[in-house]
């Protein structure tokens, strides 16, 4: 197997410029699950990410727990119309990346990993298969350092997939997508060892 395959959930945001230069730096492909209103928001990260040879993955429109949404329906016909709103969600994330890239993208991650067989079915219809994850960060949890972040990063094993964020996706309403400056310093620390080991 290969190196650990690192991945970005929620954005793209301010963080994402920083992050695609570090990868770029030390010649790190990882793939990128961008929020579908935010990709529009800065379709400019986007386009870059796919030109810097990064994937581009579809983590929904507005960053919405999939599977919850299923599970709370109320009756058959309740249940029918989440399907549509799930897959709803899925499908203007894969029409605003393909808007961008001149193609949708064949991969999702669910946002919080909420997703079940019902999704994935749902999902298919669309091309979509999910890609979970091996090793948490948790570059998300304020009781976790960059030093923790970066420690996690260099533990992963061959063909792990690793899970961080360059942006906030419970911030739905906001303009702007808040930055991930401990996910860009743990990055910083990391990448110098991660690139010579799985060179």
């Amino acid at each position: 197997m290969g190196a650990p395959l690192l991945t970005f959930d929620d954005g793209p945001s301010e963080s994402t410029a920083e992050i695609l230069d570090l990868l770029g730096g030390y010649g790190v492909r990882a793939t990128f699950f961008v929020i579908g209103f935010r990709a529009e928001q800065r379709s400019d990260l986007v386009k870059r990410a796919d030109d810097d040879g990064h994937v581009i993955g579809n983590h929904t429109w507005d960053h919405v727990r999939l599977a919850d949404i299923l599970s709370d329906a109320e009756g058959e016909d309740d249940f029918e119309r989440r399907v549509g709103v799930v897959k709803l969600k899925l499908q203007k994330a894969n029409d605003a990346i393909a808007a961008l890239l001149g193609a949708p993208p064949t991969l999702f991650r669910g946002p919080w990993l909420s997703v079940d067989d019902r999704v994935f079915s749902i999902a298919e219809t669309l091309g979509l298969s999910h890609m979970g994850v091996d090793v948490d960060t948790c570059d998300y949890d304020h009781r976790y350092d960059a030093d923790y972040v970066a420690n996690a990063i260099l533990g992963a094993g061959a063909g792990d997939i690793v899970l961080l964020h360059d942006g906030t996706g419970d911030e739905r309403g906001g303009a702007v997508n808040p930055p991930r400056p401990k996910t860009v310093e743990a990055l910083r620390r990391a990448l110098p060892k991660f690139a010579e080991r799985w060179d």
